[in-house]
C-alpha cells in the first residue's frame, strides 16, 4: 500500500503544489515530499489533515493506495483489470482542480 503515492496523485489532480499543501498541514515541504515518496509514513492526524484540505475521504485515499501485492493472488487479475477505472472514479469523486487556491 502506497499512501504517499495516492496522496501525491490526488494533490496533483487538484492542482495544488507541495509547498501550498505542506503549509496548510503545518509540516515542511521536505516532510511532505518524504510522505509522497513513501519514505516516511504519515501519522493518522496528518492523513486526516491532508484529506480535509484536499477534500477527499480517507477510504478513497486507501483505495487509491492499494497495490497488486495487497490483493490476494486469486483476485489480482480482476484487480489489475479494474485498477485504471477505480483510479479514474476516485479522482472524479475527489472533485475538480482547486486551482491552487487553499483556504
Amino acid at each position: 500500500m502506497r499512501i504517499g503515492k495516492a496522496l501525491k496523485e490526488i494533490r496533483k489532480h487538484k492542482g495544488i503544489s507541495q509547498m501550498q499543501l505542506a503549509e496548510q498541514i503545518g509540516i515542511s515541504q521536505t516532510s511532505l515530499s518524504q510522505i509522497e515518496s513513501d519514505i516516511k509514513r504519515p501519522s493518522v492526524s496528518t492523513i486526516k489533515k491532508i484529506c480535509e484540505i484536499l477534500e477527499v475521504s480517507e477510504p478513497l485515499v486507501y483505495l487509491m493506495a492499494t497495490e497488486e501485492s495487497d490483493v490476494p493472488e486469486s483476485r489480482r487479475m480482476l484487480f489489475n483489470a479494474l485498477l485504471p477505472t477505480l483510479k479514474s472514479v476516485v479522482l472524479q469523486i475527489a472533485g475538480p482542480d482547486l486551482g491552487g487556491e487553499l483556504s
